[in-house]
């Protein structure tokens, strides 16, 4: 059994393996989607910022003046527990001067979910027996589901109403994507789906893992709800 820091540390120098696909460069070249049509390019810079330091990664054809400066500018940093999101994200516009223009800066908490018992009530894992509850809501779960899996769903009168399904997986650990339809919300079922998921997730000796961005204030609730553990914080810039 992995100690919370031993998981903490895997977690974070693997994090870009199980946001994105790369090259044999490792150079990021898309986002690691589980269904290979849906993949999206990926962004010029991704940074990973945990514990004091910054892990940088970068896609195809970005000018190698800015990564040089960029790596520069948050050496500046680096060691210093804390900063704030707001901080790294200006050092990396201030880093972009003269070399390119920025287009996006998208920022957000990265969390572990520890192990906890799960509530089973009207909340089923999904397989292919029992698939048909999705396809009232989640249509695109209920089509893609074996690359979705484990796929958790809170069920009433026959039909998911709120389902947990993986995003993105690695081999180490998978990450939860949760949706609950609009007349549902706000009764705790999305966080009952995840803590299951989550459950399952262990079981299977992989680590349950789940992301935000700052402005999602129903996701951050969640987090809070069930107590995740940030170990780092995403930043994705775009050109």
């Amino acid at each position: 059994m992995l100690n919370p820091r031993d998981i903490e540390e895997k977690l974070i120098s693997k994090r870009h393996n199980l946001l994105f696909k790369t090259n044999a460069a490792s150079e990021l070249i898309g986002t690691n989607e589980p269904v290979e049509a849906d993949t999206e390019p990926a962004p010029a810079i991704y940074v990973c910022y945990a514990k004091g330091r910054f892990l940088l990664k970068h896609g195809t054809g970005v000018p190698e003046s800015w990564i040089k400066n960029l790596k520069d500018i948050l050496s500046r940093v680096n060691g210093t527990a804390n900063v704030p999101h707001t901080e790294v994200e200006a050092l990396i516009r201030k880093s972009a001067l003269g070399h390119v223009e920025i287009a996006e800066i998208e920022s957000g908490p990265a969390f572990y979910i520890s192990q906890m018992p799960a509530t089973t009530s009207d909340v089923f894992e999904i397989t292919q027996w029992n698939r048909e509850v999705l396809e009232p809501h989640f249509g695109y779960t209920h089509g893609h589901l074996d690359q979705l899996q484990p796929c958790i769903a809170k069920v009433i009168d026959d039909k998911a109403v709120a389902i947990c399904r993986t995003v993105r997986r690695s081999s180490l650990g998978l990450e939860g994507g949760v949706d609950t339809i609009l007349e549902f919300r706000k009764r705790g079922f999305g966080a009952e789906t995840v803590a299951f998921w989550a459950a399952k997730v262990w079981a299977l000796g992989l680590i349950p893992c789940y992301s935000t961005q700052w402005e999602n204030n129903a996701s951050l609730a969640l987090a809070r709800k069930l107590a995740m553990i940030q170990y780092a914080t995403d930043i994705n810039v775009s050109l």
